[in-house]
């Protein structure tokens, strides 16, 4: 009786879903967009600061870092809830990484959010590409975003969930999607969080091959005529000494 007396204030405060989307489109080139989405009650927006400090951060990286340009930028208090809103292009997938690392440290204490927190959003990535494949790994530790009362009750988030959603220039062959559409190109994961509150949401893919098969064989016939071409000379040049 006395865990559901407690539990009331909780539910006033969780009086709505987690929700969190982010869509990536990257094409050939390795340029792209992000569109992230997220909706969080007072409860987990009381721990992060004010929105104001947010929105400043982000247009300070916008205007200093060349390779991002962010289009679309929300950042406040909608009818309670905190909705964050993000539409990013991007000249190369590879640079995130970098961009972020450049940034994560003054992000973090200008807003004051602990780096845990911070981690929490962005997640440990791992971007490796050898053997001609491209191998990305994502883990989201949420634990740190919740109240103590949250991580103790975890089935109060209910229906709460995040999706993530990935179009990729090549076929994966390898993930941990939990759909796969467009020749493998597309992966989605979908997380009901109160699932992850004591572990990380975690994503991964493994690519096909970078190089495609035909230019697999365009190599060798390549190196085909090379061969005969080298013997052809060698042959000659023989033939004149000879003579």
């Amino acid at each position: 009786m006395i865990r559901a007396l407690l539990l009331i204030p909780l539910l006033f405060l969780l009086n709505s879903c987690i929700e969190g989307e982010e869509e990536i489109w990257i094409d050939a080139d390795a340029s792209g967009k992000i569109i992230a989405h997220y909706e969080l009650p007072s409860a987990v927006a009381a721990r992060m600061g004010p929105p104001g400090v947010y929105r400043r951060e982000l247009a300070r990286i916008d205007e200093e870092e060349d390779g991002i340009q962010i289009n679309n930028l929300q950042f406040g208090f909608v009818k309670s809830k905190l909705v964050i809103h993000l539409e990013i292009e991007f000249d190369n997938a590879l640079d995130l990484l970098p961009i972020s690392e450049r940034q994560g440290e003054k992000f973090a204490r200008e807003t004051g959010m602990p780096p845990s927190e911070l981690e929490t959003f962005l997640g440990g990535i791992d971007v490796r590409v050898g053997n001609m494949r491209a191998n990305y790994s994502r883990s989201m530790d949420l634990g740190p975003m919740f109240p103590r009362i949250v991580r103790d009750n975890p089935k109060v988030l209910d229906d709460s969930a995040f999706r993530f959603i990935m179009h990729l220039p090549f076929a994966a062959e390898s993930s941990d999607a939990h759909t796969v559409s467009d020749g493998r190109k597309t992966l989605e994961w979908n997380f009901l969080l109160q699932d992850y509150v004591s572990k990380p949401i975690q994503m991964s893919f493994v690519s096909k091959s970078l190089v495609p098969w035909w230019a697999w064989v365009l190599g060798v016939i390549l190196l085909l005529i090379v061969v005969i071409v080298i013997l052809l000379v060698l042959k000659r040049v023989k033939r004149s000494r000879s003579t």
